[in-house]
């Protein structure tokens, strides 16, 4: 059950300026990438030692008007911040801006969106029924432009709302985000029901093959195979120990589990940080970098390494990995994927 027809994509995050990120969007377009996600949030996941934490919507409308070929869209964007008829604006005008290569993805959020905006955060179970009902209000407004649209939902509502502008696309892709039973049903729900809704998967091999199992089941294996499955693939490259290292050292926290249970207020603690993630490595330390290697939770290493452990995404039945930096360097991961990964796995995985 290998994946053809894959695409590769890299995330524009939510630790780099946008003077960086409009770079990134000048050279990925040269250097054969298919697509850019840019991180949603108000504020960073990690913030000690980070640049800047740009909105992605405006970042997004440059890359538009910078990029002839990418698709863009976010990975992923929360539902507590937004009125659905608002994104529906702001992204089938993002729509125009790129000439139909526009995409949004839907997940039922973090804390770093609603804690610090003082926004209602409710249970998991709550914020996941809200994804189901967001994304059928955003394609209400997407497939009817110019009609008035009355909705009633639980969490939103629609009084003769009426989208004065025509997305490109006829129906504008929605990644719908899920893993647990609950979120995976819903996104089940939401591909059966819609035209061009897609999967993003926030796990990592070797959980993403029950997941698949259970998709497939839910929207059988011809349905499944037409959809787009979407992953975001964190990512340390470098072409010498001392520069895998330096990268390393920034990324640890992908695979330091005490980190994303931490609460909101302990990820941005300075101390916290150092104790379960900010730890320098230096080059006696390099069994470390091994570790890593072998656990392959993030594909760390040489570009030889970053192909076996992007693989094990496409192996278990993604077809858009998208990978992401926190490096102090971010333009030289690109280059190095665009130059040294992309090329054996278009080979590898193309139609």
């Amino acid at each position: 059950g290998v994946v053809m027809g894959v695409e590769f994509g890299f995330c524009l995050t939510d630790v780099h300026t946008v003077e960086t990120q409009l770079e990134i969007i000048k050279r990925a377009e040269k250097l054969n990438f298919d697509f850019l996600a840019a991180y949603d949030h108000f504020f960073p996941w990690y913030y000690t030692g980070i640049e800047e934490c740009p909105d992605p919507r405006p970042v997004l409308s440059a890359a538009a008007v910078l990029s002839e070929r990418l698709k863009l869209g976010t990975g992923v964007t929360d539902v507590a911040r937004f009125h659905p008829g608002i994104l529906a604006q702001i992204f089938a005008t993002i729509d125009k801006l790129s000439n139909g290569r526009v995409f949004v993805s839907i997940g039922a959020g973090e804390d770093v969106n609603a804690v610090p905006l003082a926004l209602d955060f409710p249970s998991a179970a709550k914020r996941i029924e809200k994804v189901e009902e967001y994304v059928r209000m955003l394609r209400l407004l997407w497939d009817n432009p110019f009609k008035k649209i009355d909705y009633d939902g639980k969490y939103f509502k629609y009084r003769k709302a009426e989208l004065y502008i025509k997305p490109i696309q006829k129906h504008l892709p929605v990644y719908a985000s899920g893993m647990g039973p609950k979120a995976m049903g819903v996104v089940a729900k939401l591909i059966n029901e819609f035209e061009n809704v897609h999967w993003i998967c926030p796990s990592v091999p070797p959980h993403i093959d029950a997941l698949v199992k259970r998709l497939k089941k839910e929207i059988g294996e011809e349905k499944f195979n037409s959809i787009n499955r979407m992953a975001q693939v964190p990512v340390v490259i470098g072409e010498s120990d001392e520069e895998v290292i330096e990268g390393f050292s920034k990324t640890v926290y992908y695979a330091s589990s005490p980190l994303s249970i931490l609460g909101f207020d302990k990820r941005g603690d300075p101390d916290m940080l150092a104790k379960h993630a900010g730890v320098k490595l230096t080059m006696e330390e390099k069994p470390l970098v091994d570790i890593a290697r072998k656990a392959a939770i993030v594909p760390i290493g040489y570009p030889d390494d970053v192909i076996k452990g992007t693989e094990e995404y496409i192996k278990e039945g993604i077809n858009q990995p998208f990978w992401v930096t926190n490096s102090d360097n971010p333009l030289r991961a690109l280059e190095l994927l665009g130059e040294k990964v992309i090329p054996y796995l278009r080979e590898e995985y193309s139609e």
